[in-house]
């Protein structure tokens, strides 16, 4: 049967009771970008390497084929395309149940938050491993097992400050998800003699989703490798304990969302920050992005499912004249922001960094005013003295007019003088000043150089005064639109002229791309 694997897929049998399978490890090098393609889970090949070593397991990894082109987490299509795999699968842990009396399966996937997070899929989100035995049927584990190997792998976790929900965000309970055929009431159809074995009580099988410090090389990494192969080496049915992960308690903040933009020229230095509430109360989301002289940018994002943000904030908190903002995590550092127009040859081509941001904004306005502070990033600090803006620019979005274009200019003059223009096309164009009514556009007017989706001058004419726009950082990114359209949208940090007035601010272009492209 071995002759039938391709020779992109890596296996290898250990000694040991475990098997670690890494499906999407592979790359996407030449296929069309498209916002809807699928992210591969990078460094998830390598992981499970380690993982495997470090366990003495037995091991099926995808080091190198697009999951656009196979996925083997879809039973749909390793049943009509690769049943070569599900063939090896057997192959391995037949070998495994031969010496051993049960097998313990990690499928190794990638969330890409940039969270230390370990999202733990068994079939279904539970609240706590107490749960487990209340939905025995729909868990690719049993309960004891949950009880015990699950409940100590949570709680190392927590005391690392790692997270480790219970399928919070990937329960692994699609019935097209391949872990599905370790269902214990068999609904999956596994194989006749996979499906024995899991009757049988031999094999729990876990999906771990892993944010981004866990998969990339950094001390976390390493410390939840040292996590994994202690916990799941220790013996498979140790005694049951009442666990109770440790939450850290978070100060209470603003409520979402709450955001702030402001760029520091002499630092060089562009922040912005939000933190929004996720859609039917599932809890909260978070970005930080920070543009770090001309072309680099540092970028964070994260949700969970309570009121605040774990890893390190975003963190809003209220103050009697504005907020604190304060964030000590890690970010992906790019060093250039246009490549994030494809969302995996950015992150493949990004490092891990620590930052922390201690930032007050004092309102001189509704949403606008002064922010001081600091922002340390990989050990170098930088102070902070700017105008920013506590409301960010508009999102591109699709609403009901087909646009074809959309510009939002957000420029900081003084402490009590900024203006926001807002130009869609079709649709209003008009200029808001930060007081005084709003006031149409005469004209705009861009300046392209190499880059058709990045102006390098905008020029707007509202009524006598001409506001012109130099962008001074770049971080480009193509979002989904109605009708299976895309936007191409390209934004970051400006230096505005309005007169003899100079200031700084934020641009965002966003373009329609052609249906057929």
């Amino acid at each position: 049967m071995s002759n039938n694997v391709p020779p992109w897929c890596r296996w290898v049998q250990g000694h040991g009771r475990h098997l670690i399978v890494a499906p999407h490890g592979g790359r996407c090098l030449d296929a069309p970008r498209r916002a809807t393609r699928r992210v591969n889970d990078l460094h998830t090949a390598d992981l499970a390497d380690e993982l495997a070593d470090g366990l003495g397991a037995s091991l099926i990894a995808n080091p190198m084929l697009d999951r656009n082109q196979l996925d083997l987490n879809r039973l749909s299509q390793v049943r009509h395309g690769a049943v070569w795999f599900l063939e090896l699968l057997e192959q391995v842990l037949n070998a495994i149940l031969e010496r051993h009396e049960r097998a313990e399966v990690l499928f190794l996937h990638g969330w890409n938050v940039i969270q230390p997070k370990c999202d733990i899929g068994i079939g279904r989100c539970l609240p706590d491993v107490t749960a487990a035995a209340a939905h025995a049927g729909e868990l690719t584990v049993s309960a004891p097992y949950a009880t015990a190997r699950l409940a100590a792998l949570v709680a190392a976790c927590h005391e690392a400050g790692i997270g480790a929900p219970l399928g919070t965000r990937y329960p692994a309970r699609h019935p097209n998800n391949l872990i599905q055929l370790f269902r214990r009431d068999g609904r999956a159809g596994a194989p006749p003699r996979l499906a024995a074995w899991v009757g049988a009580g031999r094999i729990d099988a876990v999906q771990l989703e892993l944010g981004v410090p866990l998969r990339w090389p950094n001390d976390l990494r390493r410390r939840f490798t040292e996590i994994a192969q202690r916990v799941f080496s220790a013996p498979p049915t140790p005694a049951a304990r009442d666990v109770a992960p440790c939450r850290r308690a978070t100060p209470a903040g603003l409520a979402p969302p709450a955001a702030l933009a402001c760029y520091d020229a002499a630092a060089q230095l562009g922040i912005s920050a939000r933190v929004d509430a996720l859609p039917g109360g599932r809890g909260v989301s978070g970005r930080l992005l920070l543009f770090i002289g001309e072309r680099d940018v540092a970028l964070f994002t994260g949700e969970d499912a309570g009121k605040q943000l774990s890893g390190g904030g975003p963190h809003f908190a209220p103050l009697a004249d504005g907020f604190r903002l304060r964030f000590a995590g890690q970010l992906l550092r790019s060093d250039d922001g246009r490549r994030y127009v494809d969302l995996e040859t950015a992150f493949a081509a990004s490092q891990l960094i620590t930052a922390e941001l201690d930032l007050t904004f004092a309102r001189t306005a509704p949403h606008y005013g002064r922010v001081r502070g600091h922002v340390t990033i990989d050990g170098a600090a930088h102070d902070i003295a700017a105008l920013g803006f506590a409301r960010p620019a508009a999102l591109a979005g699709g609403g009901r007019a087909a646009w074809q274009a959309q510009v939002t200019l957000q420029a900081a003059f003084a402490e009590r003088e900024a203006l926001r223009v807002e130009h869609h096309v079709p649709g209003r164009s008009e200029v808001l000043p930060l007081s005084g009514d709003a006031r149409p556009i005469a004209s705009l007017h861009m300046r392209f150089a190499a880059d058709p989706y990045a102006p390098a001058i905008i020029c707007v004419d509202a009524g006598g005064e001409t506001l012109i726009a130099e962008p001074r950082t770049h971080m480009a990114v193509e979002r989904p639109l109605d009708g299976q359209r895309i936007a191409r949208v390209t934004f970051g940090a400006a230096a505005f002229r309005l007169g003899e007035r100079r200031g700084v601010g934020f641009y965002e272009y966003a373009r329609a791309l052609p249906v057929d492209r």
